[in-house]
């Protein structure tokens, strides 16, 4: 439906190389008969949601429509599990690997099971903190707007949006730390955010030093990723094209490989640059943890 809505848009613009006639200039001079545009533009819009609604009502009796959203739910299920176990486990192993230790990757994930429900609770508290912040502060905004006081209302957007980035960048320091304390420490959610706070106000030179640093490090990783993805998609065209030359069937299966290849790549780039980072702050913790 969108594509057809984008098609349709089209039809205003060709309404300018329309040619008047004298039985045109006539229905114009009757400008009292035409229909009302208000009514037009009701009609219009009833006309619109009663196409919508046909389709949508039409996609969700699709068996189709079902399958596809039971798969996609469950890929978002193990996509949570992996993602919240491996914060546990990644944690847990830069611990042991800082005290000359190895976890290894079964106890590590075993370990990250543990924790599974701690840290994804510890997630939607830090959403949740998060998201009032932001209905806090725009609301100001929301009533400005309502009352159409336009200039008060972008000036106070101004402030809002600098005002909420640092917000965001101190909950983010606050809750990697916090995320420490609830799996090292073994605290709930409420209280490890809790514990991170003073941790972090207590060492907050430190912990800011850090950030910078992997900052730094983070956006040159970036960019060497992007060169190491760039330079092999350009050698995989080349060869692309001489498969090209050679046979379609072959290009499909030599793309869908090399796409794969590039995926795996890419993910495997950014896995490390996680892992590092991740590490730098369990290190961090610790040795400020010990230097209390």
């Amino acid at each position: 439906m969108w594509l057809l809505g984008f098609l349709a848009g089209g039809s205003f613009y060709q309404g300018g190389n329309y040619s008047f006639n004298d039985s045109d200039f006539e229905k114009l001079k009757d400008w009292k008969n035409l229909p009302d545009s208000n009514n037009v533009a009701e009609a219009s819009v009833k006309s619109a949601e009663k196409v919508l609604g046909d389709s949508v009502s039409s996609a969700m009796s699709s068996t189709a429509f079902w399958v596809i959203l039971f798969f996609l739910i469950i890929i978002i299920i193990i996509f949570i599990y992996l993602h919240f176990t491996a914060r546990g486990a990644i944690i847990k192993s830069a611990e042991q690997l800082d005290a000359g230790k190895s976890l290894g990757l079964k106890n590590a994930w075993a370990f990250g099971r543990q924790y599974f429900w701690r840290v994804f609770i510890f997630s939607l508290v830090m959403a949740g903190i998060i998201l009032l912040g932001l209905l806090i502060a725009a609301t100001p905004i929301v009533l400005l707007a309502i009352f159409e006081q336009t200039l008060a209302a972008i000036i106070f957007g101004i402030i809002f949006f600098l005002v909420f980035l640092v917000y965001l960048i101190y909950l983010s320091l606050v809750s990697t730390y916090a995320e420490r304390i609830l799996i090292l420490e073994n605290k709930r959610a409420i209280e490890s955010i809790k514990l991170g706070i003073k941790f972090f106000n207590k060492s907050w030179k430190t912990i800011a030093v850090v950030y910078l640093i992997v900052m730094a490090i983070s956006l040159i990783a970036a960019m060497v990723v992007i060169i190491a993805i760039i330079v092999p998609i350009l050698f995989l065209t080349g060869i692309g094209a001489l498969f090209y030359l050679i046979s379609s069937g072959l290009t499909f299966i030599y793309a869908t490989i090399a796409i794969l290849a590039l995926v795996v790549l890419f993910c495997t780039l950014m896995g490390m640059l996680n892992a590092y980072i991740s590490t730098v702050y369990t290190l961090t913790y610790n040795e400020l943890k010990s230097s209390d």
